[in-house]
Parts: structure tokens; C-alpha cells; sequence
């Protein structure tokens, strides 16, 4: 734990930006969770220390410098997660909105043959997949 906090006060440093309470404790939050969180899960479990408006802040302050990622399952609902650099996707239950991870991508060749076909294109900075189904609990 000690690890991960100094590693967030070195990559906010890094950013510009102040190491705060609410900043290292939604940092924290998010690189425990097994899933991506909404403002609303993050502004409930922190309660005692941020509200909603500054949940929402901060979170855009670290999507803006690529310290946390965005991610949209459609419906209006957008969470976020850490931004590292291990490759991976989710799975969306359409039913229940449960969420769980999956590795390997083929990405990479879709990139390569939508740049082969574009006129405008001449690369790819990155890409994000999600697939959407039912889940075991919810069929």
C-alpha cells in the first residue's frame, strides 16, 4: 500500500498537479477495484472525504493527463479505471450491468487493415473494446 500511494504522489507530481486527499484517495479507490467505477460509486464510497462536483473534477483532471481512463458501456453510463498499460476489455452484462475484464486483443489487426482502407488516417494512438451480453446469472 505505502508503494502504491508514494507511486500516485510521483505520477500527480509528474502531471503538475498537488498531491490531495481527494486526489490520492480516488487514486487509491480506483486502483483497488476489480471493476471500472462510475462518479456515483466513487463520490459514495468517499463520501467523507469528496462530494460528487469534485469527484467529477478530479476525474477529468486525470482523464486529461492519462492517469485514469474512461469508459463508456453505453446508456449514458461512464465509468473510469487506472490507466496502465496492461491491454484489456470488458464484457458488459446488458441485463444487470455487471462488468468483468477479459486480456488478449487482436485489436492490432483491425488497426492495421482500417488504416490500409482510410484516406485520412495515418495511425492509431489507441483503441477500446467492450463487449455486450448476458450474463450467466441474468440468462
Amino acid at each position: 500500500m505505502k508503494q502504491k500511494k508514494e507511486k500516485f504522489k510521483t505520477i500527480l507530481h509528474d502531471a503538475g498537479y498537488r498531491v490531495t486527499a481527494e486526489r490520492m484517495a480516488t487514486l487509491l479507490l480506483l486502483s483497488r477495484s476489480k471493476k471500472p467505477l462510475s462518479v456515483h460509486d466513487i463520490a459514495r464510497v468517499l463520501r467523507s472525504v469528496l462530494d460528487q462536483a469534485t469527484a467529477y473534477r478530479i476525474l477529468r483532471l486525470f482523464e486529461r493527463s492519462g492517469i485514469v481512463r474512461r469508459v463508456e458501456f453505453g446508456k449514458g453510463r461512464v465509468y473510469y479505471e487506472i490507466a496502465d498499460a496492461k491491454d484489456h476489455h470488458h464484457i458488459v452484462c446488458t441485463e444487470c450491468g455487471a462488468i468483468e475484464d477479459f486480456e488478449g486483443c487482436t485489436a492490432e489487426r483491425i488497426e492495421k487493415e482500417a488504416l490500409k482502407q482510410s484516406r485520412r488516417f495515418s495511425s492509431v494512438r489507441k483503441h477500446s473494446l467492450e463487449l455486450f451480453g448476458v450474463c450467466k446469472s441474468c440468462a
